[in-house]
């Protein structure tokens, strides 16, 4: 049998988690403690499957919640993170802390609320005010469990990230909508062999453009041939994936500025501009979120990478004011990877500490030849 994955690569895992809610009259807190069960369809993270959740909730304001993706009885992927709680003023709110996921743990400061619908001993419903979409919990004993390889789960999830990482390191804008500047989204569903060459791509939900569907398509062909799949995944390894096409006039300009003390070597500074360097190759579209009447958004991130280039983790140190942002820009540092390989000589992991802003799109950004070809033409969130 098949697995059959899917993935919205534009979207942050710590959206899915749309857990809990607001407090409908003198709903007791300690109701909303302990053990918690409810599975949803609405997931778009991973298209065809199911999610299982289960949350643990303690009255000292701390959440831990295990979502598990299910292809029929197969686990095929998983995800941890951790959250503070609370009410206030009927509104029920989760601001989530970490994130595990592709065996690493990162940061993830979102804050989702909710309306409460009802709360029993055993039992609450909630809706989502962001997507309006309600959910159940049922609360579970202490020693329930969902079944789990996560050794397989954790396979199927570095296959599908080694395979965005290769997509991004090849940009492309479909050459239909340049004179249109339009941002264009389409969902494809790929099939890969084991050498990793395209067994089949089909237009699952097109971009309304014939023409550009095709050009994408024609696209993921000259790709082959994509990184392999492990051989303890089935062959061929399916996934789906929704494409968002940023043309280059909407891209931000990255601007960093690193934080560093008197001690900081020669060699180290050079590797940091490397660094700098390769984030500002990645492309971001710019939001107006990212200004505020005092100017640039400004966050404060602590970077940990690997010798080999892995980002093992990322922490927002000091937000930029827009948790929108501030996620965003979580996102964006992760999609970077691999980021430049760190040199024997240096103390592993490479800790780098940078402020970064996103200015609007500026003739400034075209300067550098290398940065122009590099992103004249744009894939952004594959």
């Amino acid at each position: 049998m098949s697995k059959v994955l899917g993935a919205s690569v534009s979207t942050y895992f710590v959206s899915v988690f749309l857990m809990l809610s607001t407090f409908s009259k003198a709903a007791n807190i300690n109701d909303m403690t302990g053990k918690w069960y409810s599975e949803t369809t609405e997931d778009k993270l991973f298209d065809g499957t199911i999610r299982k959740d289960l949350a643990v909730s303690r009255a000292d304001g701390t959440k831990t919640i295990t979502a598990r993706y299910y292809a029929g009885n197969q686990c095929v992927a998983e995800r941890i993170a951790t959250f503070r709680w609370g009410v206030d003023n009927n509104v029920y709110w989760t601001e989530c802390k970490t994130l595990r996921k592709y065996g690493a743990a990162l940061a993830c400061p979102a804050r989702l609320e909710y309306e409460l619908i009802s709360v029993t001993p055993n039992e609450f419903q909630y809706k989502s005010k962001k997507s309006g979409i309600t959910y159940t919990n049922r609360r579970v004993s202490d020693d329930f469990d969902l079944p789990c390889d996560a050794a397989a789960a954790e396979a199927n999830e570095a296959a599908l990230h080694a395979v965005w990482s290769y997509v991004r390191a090849h940009p492309f804008y479909p050459a239909e909508l340049t004179e249109r500047s339009a941002e264009v989204r389409a969902t494809v569903t790929l099939s890969l062999d084991g050498d990793g060459k395209l067994a089949d791509a089909k237009a699952a939900s097109g971009s309304s453009w014939t023409k550009t569907d095709q050009e994408i398509l024609d696209w993921l062909k000259r790709l082959q041939p994509f990184p392999r799949v492990p051989a303890n995944l089935t062959s061929p390894f399916k996934f789906s994936a929704e494409f968002v096409f940023v043309p280059p006039t909407v891209l931000s300009e990255v601007k960093i500025k690193w934080i560093i003390d008197a001690n900081t070597s020669a060699s180290e500074a050079g590797l940091r501009d490397l660094v700098a360097s390769h984030l500002q190759r990645q492309p971001r579209s710019y939001s107006n979120d990212m200004n505020s009447r005092h100017g640039t958004r400004r966050a404060i991130v602590t970077l940990l990478i690997n010798p080999d280039g892995k980002l093992l983790n990322v922490e927002m140190t000091k937000g930029s004011g827009s948790p929108r942002v501030d996620q965003e820009t979580l996102v964006w540092l992760n999609a970077a990877q691999p980021y430049p390989k760190v040199p024997t000589n240096f103390a592993a992991p490479l800790k780098l500490v940078a402020e970064i802003g996103f200015g609007p799109p500026s003739k400034g950004i075209w300067s550098d030849e290398k940065i122009k070809r590099s992103i004249n033409n744009v894939c952004k969130g594959c």
